[in-house]
């Protein structure tokens, strides 16, 4: 079929006098059917012929003519039936359309072959309309440039007595499928069957070829110039990176010297370099998978940002609290010198580390097990760490010193976090050159910490000594088979959640970075985050690395590439060799640098509620549910720095009376939330789950989960009453809590379960539609008054 090309406006009107549907008179309207003329999305044309067609238009006037004292034809109805089963397929693009046409979504012309007429799921006439009169035409040029699928409307036939009326825009030409009926008459065809997805992905898909086909041709010379070249945007970029990896040593160093007591000498010497090393082999990694991937990129418009990489920062304040820290202390009580105790737990950490490593490669590559808990379960439980770990941990920090701690925190917040407006529009602030605001807030929170302990009026005074014990440092391999039994059966329940937490936001960040248009493959991502950490764990590596969320900020707004990622890398990892990491840790106030976390927490947390895919509002009561278990240990962490003895609540109640003279109910109230702290993080997870599963209505569902938790509980993955959290089996455990918390569980399984077989009635959600519901007969609602 050959495409008609649209008429001048001044064509159209000096042809629509003598055309039913522009007639005046009654009886030409009789003859059309009165919702064409109401369709917003029908474009009618006339006289769409060049100079050659000119006898044809004028005979085809006559007929029109002649036909309007006529009957109307009563296969009209039957056409328009026939034309919603029509069904078009896009031909190889001759010629393809402009470069505008493809970014705009403007669709191309249909080419209909003779071929495709003869398939059964076609309908459409093969024969060529060259000669063709428009009806009518009520929009501009610039709308019949945004119409999506055109109509056939009283069009001509020059070689087919038919007269078959064919609407022609410029994008998709279509016939009359009643031609082949031998029908007299003006048949109107309209209501076409729009273009499937598939066939506009395919054609889009050959056009992004052909329309690259001059493209020159790249080489990786040109890409990697591309992307390591620094651009302003990679220079802020490496100041966001850089500060938010310092800040989350700042804070490892500052948990173990000031919570546990660690010599700060040791502190630096084997808690520094290793996770400085595993995170310049991520950065270095993904840099180069990221050029990789720019290299094979197709579009030119594409530009590909490294996905950064750094520590996790829940697992860097977490793991001091939760292993390292009290792994110290046993040692300490054990007679260890500090000096061994320093090494054993560093050991300890590295284990640790490894297995979260470990099961992230499994998680990796068997992601069935994953799959299986509600997305309420996996963003609670990392909500929740957000919440107690990050957000009420740190304020503590920040608030150490009030002037700086707020002042450094409330700008962050005013140039972070979005506003709206009262036209309900999301606005913000920019900063100049897009300088990190991260940046910013130190630096003037730096400044004022300095000005007042200079004159001698801030709370912790001038640092003295940051210079002393001053050394080059490197990565100390780790013998981490060494603890490897101890650690299993002590940290297991703290290993596998931070995995699957960990590998649930780097799903999240690759998700967001393949919406901008980087074709990051999620698995490649997660095994090269996994890789190294487990590298990392084995040169002393105490936290674990993760890609970070600031992705989608460095694409969109800072226009980075790799640069920045490899750039960052370079200096935390030269960092922990030439020592200037930990003199950074020393001469920048704590305070300053800290209140990013808060941020991060805040954002951790929303995403949850609003942004999380699978969440939805009737889930907010899980979510909720989910981050007891964090709170519970936020309120842990304190209770064991304030005596060892207080770890005996649990088993020895009685001891612990007799040495702090407390009353026994406050001794239960403190047992207790050890209990509840000890495997937090796989609490929430399975939490959060079953009651997400019994607000979907899944009963079945929630109370297999319920049943697993008490498998957990029973043999201390959870709940373990060992003051160390240590796994056990139950007879050894010296108390009969175990059974007890375990029977708990695997009651309310049973009784969920039984529920499911109850028939849930909808509930009205407002007294109106309950009083309705009573006044129509609902029992329900009778028996609920």
């Amino acid at each position: 079929m050959k495409r008609i090309k649209e008429n001048k406006k001044h064509n159209i009107e000096s042809n629509t006098s003598n055309n039913p549907l522009t007639s005046s008179s009654g009886s030409d309207l009789d003859h059309v059917d009165e919702d064409l003329l109401e369709e917003p999305e029908i474009n009618s044309n006339s006289n769409n012929n060049n100079n050659n067609n000119n006898n044809n238009n004028n005979n085809n006037n006559n007929n029109n003519q002649e036909e309007e004292n006529k009957p109307p034809d009563i296969n009209q109805s039957n056409n328009r039936e026939n034309s919603e089963e029509l069904e078009t397929t896009l031909a190889p693009q001759t010629p393809p359309p402009s470069y505008f046409e493809v970014v705009n979504n403007i669709e191309p012309p249909l080419q209909i072959s003779s071929s495709e007429t003869e398939s059964p799921t076609h309908s459409l006439d093969s024969s060529d309309n060259s000669n063709t009169v428009g009806s009518d035409i009520n929009k501009s040029d610039k709308e019949n440039e945004k119409s999506s699928i055109d109509k056939d409307n009283n069009n001509n036939n020059n070689n087919n007595n038919n007269n078959n009326n064919n609407n022609i825009d410029n994008n998709i030409d279509s016939n009359n499928n009643n031609n082949n009926q031998g029908n007299s008459g003006n048949n109107i065809n309209n209501n076409n069957k729009p273009i499937t997805e598939i066939e506009m992905s395919n054609f889009r898909s050959n056009q992004s070829v052909s329309l690259l086909h001059d493209r020159p041709s790249k080489t990786w010379f040109s890409t990697i110039k591309n992307q390591l070249i620094p651009t302003s945007g990679d220079i802020n970029a490496v100041f966001s990176v850089v500060l938010d990896n310092l800040a989350n040593i700042a804070s490892l160093v500052g948990i173990l010297q000031g919570a546990y007591g660690m010599p700060i000498d040791l502190v630096t010497r084997y808690f520094i370099a290793g996770p400085a090393l595993a995170v310049m082999i991520g950065s270095i990694a993904l840099s180069c998978y990221a050029i990789y991937l720019d290299y094979h990129e197709k579009d030119p418009s594409v530009h590909y940002t490294a996905i950064p990489v750094g520590l996790d920062a829940p697992s860097t304040i977490g793991l001091p609290l939760l292993v390292i820290g009290p792994a110290y202390q046993l040692a300490i009580n054990n007679g260890s010198s500090v000096a061994d105790a320093t090494n054993s737990a560093w050991l300890v950490g590295c284990t640790t580390v490894f297995l979260i490593g470990a099961f992230k490669v499994l998680l990796t590559l068997m992601s069935f097990a994953q799959k299986q808990f509600h997305p309420v379960g996996k963003a609670g439980a990392l909500a929740g760490i957000g919440l107690s770990l990050l957000g009420l941990n740190e304020l503590l920090t920040i608030i150490e010193e009030p002037v700086v701690g707020w002042v450094s925190l409330w700008i962050l917040l005013l140039i972070l976090i979005h506003r709206q407006n009262k036209h309900g529009e999301t606005v913000g602030i920019s900063l100049p050159f897009n300088l990190s605001g991260v940046l910013l807030s130190a630096l003037i929170g730096s400044a004022i910490y300095y000005f007042m302990a200079g004159i001698d009026i801030s709370v912790n005074p001038m640092p003295s000594g940051v210079t002393d014990n001053y050394e080059l440092n490197y990565p100390h391999p780790s013998n981490i088979f060494k603890a490897f039994a101890d650690t299993i059966k002590q940290n297991i329940s703290i290993a596998i959640p931070y995995a699957i937490l960990v590998n649930i936001g780097s799903l999240t960040i690759t998700d967001s970075a393949n919406n901008v248009g980087n074709a990051y493959n999620t698995r490649w991502v997660l095994l090269i985050d996994s890789f190294s950490t487990i590298i990392g764990s084995f040169f002393g590596s105490t936290v674990q690395t993760t890609p970070y969320i600031g992705h989608t900020v460095f694409h969109t707004n800072f226009k980075a590439r790799s640069g920045y990622s490899l750039i960052s890398g370079l200096i935390i990892g030269l960092g922990g060799f030439f020592g200037y990491l930990g003199f950074l840790t020393k001469i920048l106030p704590k305070p300053a640098i800290i209140p990013i976390f808060i941020f991060i927490a805040f954002e951790i947390c929303s995403e949850t509620f609003h942004n999380t895919k699978g969440i939805k509002p009737h889930h907010c009561a899980a979510v909720v549910w989910s981050f007891f278990p964090s709170l519970f240990q936020f309120c842990n962490i304190y209770i064991g720095q304030i005596s060892p003895v207080l770890s005996n609540c649990i088993t020895d109640p009685q001891s612990v009376a007799k040495a702090l003279n407390l009353q026994p109910s406050l001794i239960q109230s403190l047992g207790n939330i050890m209990i509840m702290a000890h495997g937090f993080i796989c609490t929430s997870l399975f939490w959060g789950t079953a009651l997400a599963y019994i607000l979907d209505n899944r009963l079945k569902k929630a109370s297999i989960f319920l049943a697993i938790t008490g498998v957990l509980t029973f043999f201390g993955v959870i709940h373990s009453v060992n003051p160390n959290g240590e796994v056990y089996v139950p007879w050894q455990s010296g108390s009969t809590i175990p059974y007890q918390w375990t029977a708990g569980y695997f009651l309310i399984a049973a009784i969920t379960f039984a529920f499911s077989f109850i028939k849930a009635k909808p509930i009205h959600s407002t007294i109106t539609d309950e009083i309705g519901a009573i006044q129509a007969g609902d029992s329900f609602y009778s028996k609920s008054f």
